[in-house]
């Protein structure tokens, strides 16, 4: 589309109408609302998502490899968020510029190979290639991503602190924090550069901080540790050692479907499913179980279903099958607005550690817009004109004016004018006179010209690879 390239803009002003201004968002949220980080995490809902806070020292050594993939990169401070997904092995990384917090760079795979310094040094906590080149005659602090250690019952934050540059520290501060406030503070009296390797392929010497910590509830947590200049932060997991407990970890969620209104009822419906995020943060595997979602509006429940047992431990989402909401305009806006709640175990069949987060109030917003989607997927219709066949859905609440359906694979095939009535669907069928036996990648495009004022205006554009055509496609030649 004419506007694809403000798709992050468009996220972001989005957040912004909600959360207030940019400057108020952690970098975590502004890698989130990325087109890159809202794929990547669509994709591994269950990937890890870490921050580190770059200082200028720390950029200078690797500043003109990482031009190379990135040319707007300037030797200033920066965010670097990554998002790792253990199962896949497949990472996201994207550079935040630290004054005015605007993504920057965007990087689809393992960060850049840095050269390794004159000693053979790993570091298997920090962050990944986080090795550097320093320059000769200075320190260089860095600290590994914090993490939770569970000693019996007690909690404890830990992290450790290395000096991978030429000269000695001197005395410097390490800080722990957690919700924006310090939570422990430390003085390293002096670091010497590391020259070696311990037990754990990390550099020795290094600073141990530990400590403490009171806020012993199960759960995630943001644990930000600050040593210097450089700034680390990671979510962690505690778990309690004994029992089960169910809890909703993270937003619900959810997609609607077809759209209409009932005149018997004078009543606007749209069905509707939801993803429901679960965790099990004890130590014990639970029981299957139910859950159900309420409707506060009308005291009815709406939804109810069952979930298997989740191991101790363990996430897991639960999808809901479709159901219908009744829903109405918000008074003075365009958009559509359900409060709805969420019960997990609401006879409370199962004893829990903790019985209070269970449930879960959440709001469903749906734009009156119109919505155009397509698929990453082409039909192939044989004949003496072969024909290709592309499958496009308004899923918006409401219908559009006429707008252009494009496909693509090496220039220009064709392309068509077609409209949509709310949640209408359609295959819009192209002639490829062109078309060749082999191999071919497709790119289509839904709303090229933009006539389309729509609810999410990053989803127009599919690609289809390595679609076979075969001799039988071409019959009647």
């Amino acid at each position: 589309m004419k506007i694809k390239q403000f798709a992050i803009l468009f996220t972001l002003i989005a957040i912004v109408i909600v959360s207030g201004c940019v400057a108020d968002l952690s970098p975590r949220e502004i890698a989130k609302a990325t087109d890159v980080g809202q794929a990547f995490f669509r994709a591994y809902p269950n990937a890890e998502l870490n921050a580190g806070k770059y200082p200028i020292a720390f950029m200078r050594p690797f500043i003109e490899d990482l031009q190379k993939s990135c040319p707007d990169i300037e030797l200033k401070e920066y965010w670097r968020i990554s998002a790792y997904d253990l199962d896949s092995d497949l990472s996201a990384v994207i550079w935040i510029d630290a004054e005015s917090m605007e993504p920057t760079c965007f990087l689809k795979s393992s960060d850049i190979r840095l050269p390794e310094r004159n000693y053979n040094i790993t570091i298997a906590d920090l962050p990944k290639n986080s090795i550097l080149l320093s320059p000769l005659n200075l320190a260089m602090v860095v600290v590994s991503d914090p993490w939770i250690q569970t000693v019996g019952n007690d909690v404890k934050l830990e992290a450790r602190v290395f000096n991978l540059g030429d000269v000695s520290t001197g005395p410097f501060l390490t800080e722990f924090r957690y919700d924006g406030s310090i939570i422990y503070a430390e003085t390293v009296s002096d670091l010497k550069p590391a020259t070696g390797v311990g037990p754990n392929d990390e550099p020795k010497p290094a600073a141990i901080i530990q400590t403490d910590w009171s806020n012993s509830e199960a759960g995630y947590h943001d644990i930000t540790v600050q040593s210097g200049d450089y700034v680390s932060a990671m979510r962690s997991l505690y778990l309690y050692d004994d029992g089960i407990d169910l809890a909703l970890m993270g937003d619900v969620i959810y997609d609607y479907g077809n759209y209409l209104y009932d005149k018997a009822i004078e009543q606007e419906i749209i069905s509707f499913k939801a993803g429901i995020p679960l965790m099990n943060l004890g130590s014990t595997d639970s029981e299957s179980f139910d859950f159900e979602i309420r409707d506060p509006d009308i005291g009815e429940v709406i939804y109810t279903s069952s979930s298997p047992g989740i191991e101790g431990g363990r996430d897991s989402r639960v999808n809901t099958n479709y159901f219908t909401l009744n829903i109405s305009l918000r008074e003075n806006t365009s958009y559509y607005l359900k409060n709805l709640v969420l019960n997990i175990d609401p006879e409370n069949k199962i004893t829990e550690v903790d019985e209070t987060n269970n449930m879960k109030e959440f709001t469903v917003v749906i734009p009156k817009k119109a919505d155009l989607v397509t698929q990453n997927s082409i039909g192939v219709k044989p004949g003496a004109r072969l024909t290709l066949s592309v499958y496009v859905k308004n899923k918006g609440t409401v219908g559009t004016n006429d707008f252009i359906v494009q496909l693509w694979s090496n220039g220009l095939i064709d392309e068509k004018i077609v409209n949509l009535e709310p949640t209408q669907d359609i295959f819009v069928d192209f002639v490829w006179d062109g078309a060749t036996v082999g191999e071919h990648n497709f790119k289509i495009v839904v709303d090229s010209d933009d006539d389309v004022e729509e609810a999410d205006e990053t989803n127009n554009v599919a690609f289809v690879y390595n679609q076979r055509i075969s001799q039988t496609d071409f019959s009647g030649r």
